[in-house]
């Protein structure tokens, strides 16, 4: 009797394990009074719902040496972006068409009129580069001189070219004056102050920017 007995409890437990679903297969839960006892599905395809930062505006300032012109409208032109907010969406760089200045600071007029208007701005000049043609969304020249010069480099590109001037409605004059031989680097300030403020206008028009709010 006693063997029949340890017959029938080994089959009966055979049995139970058999209904028994495998562990694997059971959805994990969640226990405790902020859970319940709904199951826990895994959170999928999170990576993919994420908005993705846009490429930065960039703006190229040209003129003959880039130790004059194109320096200080490009800081300008930074220093408006900053006071916008924009500094994550618009950068600025600038060049010049000749070889002249390689690796000189600016002109120790441009850097007195800049300072004169609480700017601080550090620069090498650099000469234009066929890879600014790709770079680069806006190439803006200060006279004509420099916009045929890139016209002629451009072949392909998309990119803006334009006079700083052009940005301006109804301006009184298109080229901005070269201090280097005039030394009216004031005058040249409030040309390229009054344009850079309008291509910056232009710039959040046509690109849907929305400025930050105060």
């Amino acid at each position: 009797a006693s063997r029949k007995c340890v017959h029938c409890a080994f089959f009966h437990s055979v049995r139970t394990l058999a209904i028994i679903p495998h562990a694997a297969a059971q959805p994990s839960y969640k226990r405790g009074p902020k859970y319940g006892t709904m199951p826990v599905q895994p959170v999928r395809g999170i990576e993919k719902q994420m908005p993705t930062q846009p490429e930065p505006i960039q703006v190229l300032f040209v003129c003959t040496g880039n130790i004059c012109r194109s320096p200080m409208a490009e800081a300008v032109f930074r220093h408006m972006v900053s006071e916008a907010g924009l500094s994550d969406r618009i950068q600025a760089d600038s060049a010049g068409t000749g070889a002249w200045h390689i690796g000189e600071q600016p002109h120790g007029g441009t850097r007195a009129v800049l300072q004169a208007h609480g700017i601080v701005y550090t620069h090498q000049a650099r000469q234009v580069a066929p890879s600014d043609f790709t770079q680069f969304d806006y190439l803006v020249a200060l006279d004509r001189s420099h916009l045929d010069d890139l016209r002629s480099l451009a072949g392909r590109s998309n990119a803006s070219l334009k006079l700083l001037m052009d940005y301006v409605p109804n301006a009184r004059v298109r080229d901005v004056p070269d201090p280097y031989y005039t030394g009216g680097f004031d005058e040249v300030y409030e040309l390229v102050e009054e344009s850079c403020r309008a291509l910056l206008s232009t710039i959040i028009a046509e690109r849907g920017l929305a400025q930050p709010r105060a």
